[in-house]
């Protein structure tokens, strides 16, 4: 929630240690490398990951779990791979199809992986003040109350521990999306994965054809090499 709010993560407090020292000392390992992590990146980049709760519709302020940004890291690196060797490795070896499905099938990818992390699951707001006259009138019995949530038990919903926040239609914590899936993000959800599994299919045919490519320069180059050397002047 500090980092949501814009709290600057190099801080140092009246002993020399920032916020990451702290962890550390506290034995919080996972904690010192999220920190560690979030202050090398830079501040337009801070802005992007730190996912401020609009005034309505939003229980709590949230910001990417280590799973999240270790996926986003990876994907970085896959393509910044992808450009740099399969695509000069296999851009003329006939497969030029595996390239053009893979460049398609990249935005709609990204486009839902973002919607899934940034968009609100169906988060149903607490509303303590009807609750407690609720409860003290007797219309409303303490059964059908989720006090962590202060809200009323709704059917197919249910209370998510780790990101603090009661959703419609629950379906699952996920780290790697650094939400609930629920009500408002499931379709968002579903498109990810399968946008992600189209990606690895042609990435999967992309690596075969590159090593193949690679493989076989190789021994043509050692077979020249042989060649050249067992010829009689």
């Amino acid at each position: 929630k500090l980092l949501a709010a814009g709290a600057d993560v190099g801080l140092r407090d009246g002993d020399g240690s920032t916020a990451a020292d702290i962890a550390h000392k506290a034995a919080r390992e996972l904690t010192r490398q999220y920190l560690t992590m979030f202050q090398r990146l830079p501040p337009y980049l801070r802005k992007l990951m730190v996912v401020r709760p609009p005034k309505v519709d939003r229980a709590y302020a949230r910001v990417p779990t280590c799973e999240f940004m270790w996926g986003v890291g990876m994907i970085v690196f896959a393509y910044a791979y992808y450009f740099f060797s399969l695509l000069p490795n296999t851009y003329n070896t006939g497969i030029w199809w595996a390239h053009l499905l893979l460049l398609l099938f990249t935005p709609p990818m990204v486009y839902c992986f973002y919607k899934s992390f940034a968009d609100d699951p169906g988060i149903i707001p607490p509303n303590p003040d009807a609750i407690v006259q609720g409860l003290l009138r007797g219309e409303i019995r303490e059964e059908r109350v989720v006090f962590a949530a202060m809200a009323t038990k709704t059917p197919r919903a249910k209370y998510s521990r780790h990101f603090k926040c009661y959703v419609a239609r629950f379906d699952h914590d996920c780290p790697w999306i650094s939400n609930v899936v629920g009500a408002r993000n499931h379709n968002h959800f579903f498109g990810f994965c399968l946008f992600v599994t189209l990606c690895l299919a042609t990435w999967e045919v992309i690596c075969w054809k590159s090593i193949g490519a690679v493989t076989s320069a190789a021994v043509n180059q050692r077979c020249a090499a042989i060649s050249a050397k067992n010829t009689i002047p």
